[in-house]
């Protein structure tokens, strides 16, 4: 017969367990039931068991990226593959499982608590004659060895149990670690989209914004109990209304109001009354209200801005409603908003940026210079304090991609938390996170500009395709995606309708994509830890090379004659120059710079804060252009060397959605496509003949609030 253990006895990671019916053996990389065995590939094992050291419990997406594909970027399909294989070596069913659960847009959990196998525990001795088994010695020296054995396994399980469980209730105390994360769970799940979580003072409760399709034009303001009791309307008026905040005594309601061309600060009784029109705000990047930690007055990004100075916070008073200025050194181009007070009131902190990125900045409460915590530009989505004032948890994208990640104050120091797509985070004092998770696909989908046929879908990704590019022949298509991790560099080829990877550093993001002139070289910039600077890949080589020159741009794109456009920023402004690789010469060409396109010897860019674009010839004249179309939003806009191409959206304005071209040459514009880019970044290229362009569109948004409990 074979040994017997106590079920308490449970054998380390390496060693066999039972799991439901089957045999657990991940040193020989099988399953067995029966008389039957199934080979698993080692990275199923590795997540298999994985699973099996967090029984019962729920492990996120994230974490089993990190650790089972040992922290190389790869995608989340990889991730749900893996999860359907392993399933069907078990013999599991999604829609009703047996062994691993599915926890939607959070993680995995398996179900069945595993037990020690009694087979990992029989002793592999010599035979002997007292049982005619092989390897049972009966020896009292054997016996006496034996339990030795067992009793200092039995010791070491329990220190270790012990030891691992006192290492996981001093991490899990800290709110801002990996494995408080893990019990991350839904909040809401709703149909429709659920914005801009803040928990009530006694954490309790959240508060958010909540639309039920993504075309209605209102929103209503709810309170959902953590415990479920509570779920329930506080507004609904007919109004775009968003950010709703509950003063620190749980007596009044604050949100923003959005208009077509208005921001208002509004203010009621939590639970229902009068409603007050408090001031007016600056519309734009959910640039949230916050009170201070007393009560007395309220931040929030202000409605003007004068020659020198774009967009600051402003602090009111709540008693007389007098507004005063909190940081005045914001540049003319940029937006100060999402400000949140640290617990003690005596700092603020906020992101200073526009919706192509940013900087997160501290400033002291009662005003003065602001700090940055950044040294490089990042797509930013919402910042909160640690209960101790000495980190900030925000949501960025800096490690690579969107998630949540926790910055040093003094030191601006990043560590990545975790929660990918994470978006507005709140946290309460006693520990509790809520943070709203948006899941989207963007792909890129190709225009008939002289036919009118219908758009075709060139991408399928579930991730982010963005920022596309025609080569000069119109035969190619250079773009970014996040498909497998951080921004990678791809190409689509037209006439064989294929796509593929560029073979760049991998190890870095990319952005802000170009081509040579005659298409067999493209420049990009790359982040790689705390630098930025633009890089060339030669196709036909594959090899990428980053000239020291173009260290610091913040992009670059060829001149006809080999030398280089690249755009710098300095002291909050973007510095237009024209390089010279082979000499090293520097020309500046034009400053305040949003973007630029150059156009043979020609040029056409857009100026921080102005309306339309400007044109500028060979000679150096620059007349205004698409002065009718207002502020264009960066990113919505191209052109080609006889007109300009932009991308108005629906309700944008009074002119017509879709595509407008405007020719250089003064004439009138006409509307020449029925489609719109839909997403953030450069969205639009049109072909050097005009002909076709490719749009960037995003096919899917869902937004849904997650939260962890205190720890």
């Amino acid at each position: 017969m074979r040994a017997r253990v106590a079920k308490g006895a449970m054998s380390g990671p390496d060693a066999p367990c039972r799991i439901g019916d089957w045999r657990f053996d991940p040193t020989r990389n099988e399953l067995s039931r029966g008389g039957e065995s199934r080979r698993l590939p080692r990275r199923e094992i590795a997540l298999l068991a994985r699973l099996v050291a967090n029984a019962g419990q729920t492990v996120s997406r994230e974490q089993l990226l990190a650790e089972v594909w040992s922290r190389r970027m790869v995608n989340d399909e990889v991730l749900s593959r893996a999860i359907a294989e392993l399933r069907r070596a078990l013999d599991d069913d999604a829609r009703n499982p047996r062994y691993i659960e599915t926890i939607s847009k959070v993680g995995y959990r398996l179900l069945v608590m595993p037990e020690p196998d009694p087979e990992a525990f029989a002793p592999a001795t010599e035979s002997g004659p007292a049982t005619g088994e092989p390897g049972f010695d009966a020896s009292p020296r054997a016996a006496r060895r034996h339990g030795r054995v067992v009793l200092l396994a039995v010791l070491v399980a329990v220190v270790a149990g012990l030891g691992y469980l006192g290492w996981k209730r001093s991490v899990v105390a800290d709110p801002l670690s990996v494995e408080n994360l893990l019990r991350t769970r839904p909040l809401t799940s709703d149909p429709g989209w659920e914005m801009t979580p803040r928990f009530t003072p006694d954490a309790r409760s959240v508060l958010y914004a909540r639309v039920e399709r993504s075309e209605d034009e209102k929103t209503t303001l709810r309170l959902r109990s953590l415990d479920g009791s509570v779920d329930e309307t506080l507004l609904d008026d007919g109004h775009w209304n968003l950010c709703p905040v509950a003063s620190p005594d749980a007596t009044r309601l604050v949100w923003l109001r959005l208009g077509d061309e208005s921001c208002r600060v509004m203010e009621r009784p939590l639970l229902g009354g009068a409603v007050r029109d408090l001031a007016a705000c600056r519309k734009g990047l959910r640039s949230c209200p916050d009170f201070s930690p007393d009560g007395t007055s309220l931040v929030f990004t202000g409605a003007s801005a004068d020659d020198r100075h774009g967009p600051g916070l402003v602090r009111m008073d709540l008693a007389t409603h007098a507004i005063v200025a909190l940081s005045r050194d914001t540049p003319s181009d940029q937006l100060d908003f999402a400000a949140r007070h640290s617990p003690d009131g005596s700092h603020v902190a906020f992101q200073r940026g526009d919706g192509f990125g940013g900087y997160y900045h501290v400033v002291p409460a009662a005003g003065g210079p602001s700090r940055s915590l950044d040294e490089r530009r990042e797509l930013n989505y919402g910042v909160t304090w640690s209960s101790d004032g000495r980190r900030l948890l925000v949501a960025s994208d800096a490690m690579g991609y969107r998630a949540l990640v926790v910055r040093d104050v003094e030191t601006g120091a990043a560590r990545l938390l975790g929660a990918r797509g994470a978006r507005f985070p709140d946290l309460a004092a006693n520990g509790a996170l809520v943070w709203e998770q948006a899941e989207y696909d963007a792909n890129l989908w190709l225009v008939d500009l002289a036919g009118g046929a219908p758009a075709k879908q060139l991408t399928q990704a579930r991730r982010y395709d963005a920022q596309p590019e025609f080569s000069p022949d119109g035969r190619r298509i250079a773009f970014l995606s996040n498909r497998d991790g951080n921004e990678q560099l791809y190409l689509i080829d037209l006439d064989a309708g294929t796509e593929r990877l560029v073979p760049t550093l991998r190890e870095q993001r990319w952005s802000q994509v170009s081509w040579s002139p005659d298409g067999t070289r493209l420049v990009a910039t790359t982040y790689a830890a705390q630098s930025v600077r633009a890089c060339v890949h030669v196709l036909e080589s594959a090899r990428t090379e980053c000239p020291e020159a173009l260290d610091g741009v913040e992009s670059a794109r060829f001149a006809d004659d080999g030398a280089f456009l690249v755009l710098r920023e300095s002291g909050g402004e973007r510095i237009l120059q024209r390089l010279d690789p082979a000499t090293g010469a520097v020309h500046e060409l034009a400053r305040g710079v949003d973007r630029y396109l150059p156009l043979g010897d020609a040029l056409i860019l857009q100026r921080s804060g102005t309306e339309g674009l400007v044109f500028i010839a060979a000679d150096g004249r620059e007349r205004a252009l698409a002065q009718s179309f207002g502020r264009i939003t960066k990113g919505t806009w191209t052109a080609t060397r006889d007109a300009a191409y932009i991308g108005l959206a629906g309700g944008a304005s009074s002119l017509s959605p879709g595509i407008h071209r405007i020719p250089l040459d003064g004439g009138p514009s006409s509307l020449v496509g029925q489609d719109w880019p839909q997403a953030l970044g450069n969205s639009i290229s049109v072909s050097r003949d005009g002909r076709q362009a490719v749009l960037v569109k995003t096919d899917r948004l869902d937004l849904d609030l997650h939260w962890v409990p205190p720890p």
